[in-house]
């Protein structure tokens, strides 16, 4: 599975199944036995921090033969999330962790990446068919 894969997947689970109103969220999928803290990068937990304690405007670019819904998105005081699949063959579950959480268990985790039990400790589980 690839993350473009685990995105239409979850964009459905989202239209069917998420209740949580308006929210921001960074979705990766891992491959090995733990994540590393350094996938998200640096400005993605900054943006998803400032969507959930601040405003954020975002363009949306003009590229692709796709075509976009708009051309903008503002996002102000809204959940914030970094999504993860560790992915085995038939995988469904997606820990869902809040940003504010996921930083500052990078920042003082003994392990410099996220393992699957971790990730059911600090996030919680959903299922994406």
């Amino acid at each position: 599975m690839k993350e473009r894969d685990l995105q239409t997947r979850f964009n459905a689970w989202l239209r069917n199944r998420w209740q949580g109103g308006s929210a921001a969220f960074e979705l990766k999928i891992c491959h090995e036995e733990s994540m590393p803290f350094s996938e998200v990068k640096e400005h993605q937990v900054r943006n998803l921090q400032i969507a959930k304690h601040g405003s954020l405007a975002y363009k949306i670019p003009d590229v692709g033969m796709d075509q976009k819904p708009f051309d903008c998105i503002f996002l102000d005081k809204v959940p914030a999330y970094v999504a993860v699949m560790f992915h085995k063959r038939g995988e469904k579950r997606v820990y869902l962790i809040d940003v504010d959480i996921f930083a500052l268990e990078a920042e003082t985790s003994a392990r410099r990446s996220l393992t699957p039990l971790r990730a059911s400790q600090i996030g919680q589980v959903v299922i994406v068919e």
